[in-house]
């Protein structure tokens, strides 16, 4: 399979759209942990961080794993009575389970916030309520990726984060409202979103009230796929209580901005894994092997690319960058923890591009048995070494999980699909990347000037030594010319 042919550009065309998309909701993740840490008191970010903590694990029972379902039914399918049917019938169930999941996180609130909110359960309270507009927002999001409606996608994420960026500011910043005024204006982002995104869909699809015929499908194939996303929240999200619980909320405080700033990494593979999915299915579905190899194969290699030098910058920039976007306090006392973290989401991204093929061949349960006893090691060691070597332990508990999940998730795949990968072009990608330590030993770049002036040197600097190497030739060249004309992605 050629990396030009007519299906492939339609990867890479949605692939760039997505990776327009992603670098917004980074850098507005980035702006509002400014916005949060140089306006909040060190422990009230802490408990900021423990609200997104909170719902990133309760809402993996309020989608009850019909959000992936919704993506692997939806993609290909032409039939607009099918489309319509699968998704008021995930919707219904799903307003059901996050009605049932906030009224339980409301009922206990009292118990929750002694555990993990300083005893504030008035904020529970109201987080019962962002939990379930996040919940249907997410898998709307997730119905437009499963249409590769990208254009609408990233219309309907942009609207999101830049309301979400001005009410959280504006309760923040100049009503001084603190903790209770993030969370409020996050509330509001999310119901702002929810109506435009039901308006956008009713008036595509129409609407209708749904017959459920199909819904034990979806649920066999969302189910299995719960015990594995809440093995991976233990992995990526867990350390933040375990942290807060053993050495103190304010230590959350301290850990997560570092965690997040590795995470950037995200903004690479987020793109390439939300759209793998829907476009191996349609390869699938027309017995296309060599399709779903090649796509794999070239995910591979071009996420490489760009992850393994943007991995050497963001270790090496990890303190001025804190700095700037942050406190000194917190960057003097977390710094060290980026290089971890970047390394872990390294490792996250090649694993999202893999775990597609069993999702493909829907074998959910490999992924669940091995999500489950990566948890277990990662709690394991969470407990172990938080208490000795604090903050650091946790980030190396978290990497140390995510490399044996990977590991084990790429030797299943490789049954299914023959993944290729070229160990010559990863030794060549470091070599090239080097060079990037030593720029900044030279430069030591502190203001924001000096920090965009080694990122564009240290780029032009890695893309020599690659054309040097030959680790990229003219079909790679090919390949990147091709992509950015393809950034006007289709609606």
């Amino acid at each position: 399979m050629t990396t030009h042919s007519p299906k492939y550009n339609k990867f890479a065309k949605n692939t760039s759209g997505m990776f327009l998309i992603n670098i917004i909701i980074n850098l507005s993740t980035i702006l509002l942990l400014a916005i949060l840490t140089k306006n909040m008191p060190l422990n009230e970010y802490g408990l900021w961080v423990q609200i997104t903590t909170t719902t990133g694990l309760t809402t993996i029972f309020a989608l009850l794993g019909l959000n992936i379902s919704m993506l692997r039914y939806v993609s290909g399918e032409k039939n607009k009575d099918k489309i319509k049917e699968c998704f008021y019938s995930i919707f219904f169930i799903v307003i059901m389970s996050g009605l049932l999941v906030s009224s339980l996180i409301f009922l206990m609130s009292d118990q929750i916030a002694n555990l993990l909110f300083d005893d504030n359960s008035n904020l529970v309270k109201i987080l019962s309520a962002y939990i379930l507009f996040i919940t249907l927002n997410t898998l709307i999001l997730n119905f437009f990726i499963g249409l590769q409606k990208i254009k609408t996608y990233g219309l309907l994420s942009f609207t999101k984060v830049s309301i979400n960026i001005i009410i959280v500011s504006f309760f923040v910043v100049f009503l001084h409202y603190g903790i209770y005024g993030a969370l409020i204006g996050s509330i509001l982002s999310e119901l702002i979103l929810l109506i435009i995104s039901l308006s956008q869909i009713i008036y595509n699809i129409g609407i209708i009230f749904p017959r459920l015929n199909n819904i034990k499908e979806y649920l066999s194939l969302g189910l299995p796929i719960i015990p594995s996303t809440i093995s991976d929240w233990v992995i990526n999200s867990s350390d933040r209580y375990l942290i807060g619980i053993i050495i103190g909320i304010t230590f959350v405080g301290l850990y997560s901005p570092a965690y997040t700033l590795g995470n950037l990494l995200s903004m690479i593979y987020a793109p390439i894994s939300s759209i793998i999915l829907t476009s191996i299915s349609k390869g699938h579905g027309e017995e296309e092997h060599s399709y779903v190899e090649g796509l794999i194969k070239n995910s591979i290699k071009y996420y490489l690319f760009i992850g393994i030098p943007v991995f050497f910058g963001l270790s090496t920039l990890s303190k001025p960058l804190l700095t700037i976007l942050t406190t000194t306090e917190i960057a003097n006392y977390s710094f060290f923890i980026t290089p971890f973290t970047a390394l872990t989401f390294l490792v996250v991204g090649l694993y999202n591009i893999i775990v597609n093929i069993i999702v493909l061949k829907k074998k959910t349960k490999i992924v669940g048995i091995t999500w489950t006893g990566a948890a277990v090691i990662n709690l394991i060691l969470n407990l172990i070494l938080i208490p000795i070597i604090g903050i650091l332990g946790a980030a190396i508990a978290t990497l140390i999980s995510y490399v044996l999940a990977f590991f084990v998730v790429a030797y299943k795949s490789n049954e299914y699909v023959n993944i290729k990968i070229s160990y010559i072009f990863i030794f060549k990608t470091i070599i090239s990347s080097i060079p990037i330590l030593i720029l900044y030993c030279i430069l030591n770049p502190i203001q924001l000037f000096d920090i965009i002036f080694f990122i564009m040197t240290s780029f032009l600097v890695y893309l020599i030594i690659m054309l040097i190497l030959k680790g990229i030739g003219k079909k790679e060249v090919l390949f990147i010319k091709n992509l950015l004309k393809s950034f006007n992605f289709d609606i």
